[in-house]
């Protein structure tokens, strides 16, 4: 039989049999409950990142969560396209990204939280001279281009330098000097090249200027009044007329190439071996000169290098003396005497052995009423013997100091070696401003490595790295003498006083080795009684025309003393016997001295 049954029917059926089923104890089980995800955790942050200029850096977060996890870095808020990971590595980085802040995003179906900021900072790399400029022989009159090459981080900056002083201008990787004047004979041009890292220095490239036509050989005393090129083929000298023995005077472009020979002064008179006076541009080379003394006047532009100079007379001071002229460059010579100086303007004394007789001198290098002067490289003896008696009563102690600046302004006192001298290293006179004594090593100076007192004032100069062995006080500033008039000086150019300094000064990581003391006893690491009005007290050292300053002629204040060593067991730096007035010492810190006397009160340097 055939049973026809509808769609209603058979629903109904279905129905009907799940339900028995049910009710006949068959069961079934709820369906599982759905699983809600946990909003992610971080657990470690990201931390700061220090790279070098160039260099690529990586950042990294660690979370908890439900998985899966998802990742976006972000740069200052932005999202980065592709940092999907838990570390991000940046690509190659510049100075440019420093400061730059990263975080990340960290996400899944519970929700999102956002990392920390980590900071990012780029190192510039110092500048890394990979070509030096290279030393050139070239004619006189031609074009000579000199060249540096270097890596580091940009913007890197040049300035060139001649013999020291500062080419205005001179501000890529390349000079060009032309035409090629006799004035650059023997001269180093150099260059220093710069970041926001680090300044270094290339070394020196010396000129050597050739001539152009077969130089005009010289072989008696006599004058050189026209340019050009000169050689010595003989030895000359002493002059019979009793004058200089070789003259130039009066012109200009000329060059004087001794090739070894020796001009000889004569010993019965005052006469020079050789004179340069109104010269411009010039040079003297490879003499050997037996004279009182040499002598360049009212000349510019000018170089004496690879000379040497002495004589026999022993009771007598040699002595290399210039006058009023600019730009004169004195290197590589060996000198058995003195250099002194006086009115100059950017003139170079650099590379020279200088021995000063056992007489008494002023100074082994001295330079008067200048401006920009550099003294640099030298090796300096004064003779004196090491008797601390001598310094006293015997006229035969040798020099008084090996560099006295006087009235001296941007002057560059730098890395030279000076010993044997019975007072100080390195002694100003007048006014000394806007200049830097540096790196200078002095052994045995009988009373202090560097100070200045005679009409003493001192602005604006650094002194730093300057070590001082086996001698008195590291430092010995003070005020002996009153206000001084206009034109006190020789050329009656120079202004009258109107303050007295000791204003701006940063003395930074000297150090006092092995202090000599005074009578058995320690000496103080420094004197500088700057409480005391440096000490002045009238004027033990009258001037004609001198006036006593007023209170307000005193301009002291912000002199800074930072990380120097003063020489334990000297006592700890003077500073007059005032209660310490606030703002004239600076402590910078690092300072290294005895604890101070009790008789002080409100030291100012913490001695450590």
């Amino acid at each position: 039989m055939k049973i026809a049954i509808s769609r209603v029917g058979l629903w109904a059926l279905v129905t009907a049999t799940v339900f028995a089923l049910s009710g006949c104890g068959g069961g079934s089980s709820s369906p599982p409950a759905p699983v809600i995800p946990t909003a992610p955790v971080v657990a470690t942050q990201p931390l700061p990142v220090t790279v070098d200029d160039g260099a690529t850096a990586t950042f990294g977060v660690t979370a908890s969560a439900t998985a899966p996890l998802a990742y976006q870095w972000q740069r200052n808020g932005v999202a980065l396209a592709g940092a999907n990971g838990a570390s991000y590595t940046t690509a190659a980085l510049t100075l440019a990204d420093t400061g730059a802040q990263y975080s990340v995003v960290v996400s899944n179906a519970g929700g999102s939280v956002t990392s920390q900021i980590a900071a990012l900072t780029v190192n510039a790399l110092p500048p890394v001279i990979d070509l030096q400029p290279l030393t050139t022989s070239a004619t006189v009159g031609s074009g000579v281009t000199l060249k540096v090459h270097s890596k580091g981080s940009q913007p890197l900056s040049y300035q060139w330098f001649r013999a020291g002083i500062r080419i205005v201008g001179a501000n890529a990787d390349t000079l060009k000097i032309a035409p090629l004047p006799y004035g650059d004979d023997g001269v180093g041009y150099s260059v220093q090249v710069s970041n926001s890292a680090a300044v270094v220095a290339s070394a020196a490239a010396k000129m050597t200027v050739t001539p152009t036509a077969t130089p005009t050989a010289v072989s008696a005393c006599g004058e050189i009044t026209a340019g050009g090129s000169y050689v010595l083929n003989a030895d000359v000298g002493p002059n019979e007329k009793l004058t200089d023995c070789i003259a130039i005077h009066d012109t200009s472009a000329v060059q004087l190439d001794c090739q070894g020979h020796a001009i000889l002064a004569n010993l019965t008179t005052f006469a020079a071996a050789l004179s340069v006076q109104n010269v411009q541009n010039f040079s003297v080379k490879n003499c050997r000169f037996t004279a009182f003394y040499l002598n360049v006047t009212d000349s510019a532009l000018g170089t004496f290098s690879g000379n040497t100079m002495s004589y026999p007379d022993k009771s007598q001071i040699a002595a290399f003396q210039v006058w009023n002229s600019s730009r004169f460059v004195f290197d590589n010579n060996v000198v058995a005497g003195v250099y002194w100086q006086n009115y100059s303007v950017s003139n170079t004394i650099s590379n020279n052995r200088l021995q000063a007789p056992s007489q008494t001198s002023a100074a082994v290098v001295a330079s008067s009423d200048g401006v920009h002067t550099r003294i640099f490289n030298n090796t300096l003896d004064g003779a004196w013997d090491g008797n601390l008696a001598t310094r006293l009563f015997n006229d035969q102690a040798g020099a008084d100091e090996g560099i006295v600046l006087g009235d001296e302004s941007d002057a560059l006192i730098e890395n030279n070696q000076i010993q044997n001298v019975w007072d100080c290293g390195i002694e100003s006179n007048g006014t000394l401003a806007s200049s830097t004594i540096r790196g200078n090593h002095i052994v045995r100076a009988g009373y202090c490595g560097i100070g200045g007192w005679y009409w003493s004032s001192i602005l604006g100069n650094t002194v730093s790295f300057n070590k001082v062995e086996k001698s008195g006080n590291l430092f010995e500033f003070k005020r002996d003498g009153a206000m001084r008039p206009a034109a006190w000086d020789f050329l009656k150019r120079m202004p009258a006083d109107t303050m007295i300094y000791f204003k701006d000064n940063v003395f930074e990581g000297n150090e006092l080795i092995n202090p000599i003391g005074s009578g058995g006893l320690p000496s103080f690491g420094a004197q500088i009684p700057i409480y005391d009005n440096m000490g002045y007290n009238g004027s033990s050292r009258p001037m004609p025309g001198e006036l006593s300053p007023t209170a307000s002629q005193f301009g002291y204040g912000n002199n800074l003393f930072k990380n120097n060593q003063f020489g334990l067991p000297a006592f700890a730096p003077w500073f007059g016997d005032q209660p310490g007035t606030p703002g004239l010492i600076v402590d910078g810190g690092g300072n290294v001295c005895q604890q101070p006397f009790a008789v002080y009160k409100n030291y100012p340097l913490k001695c450590n």
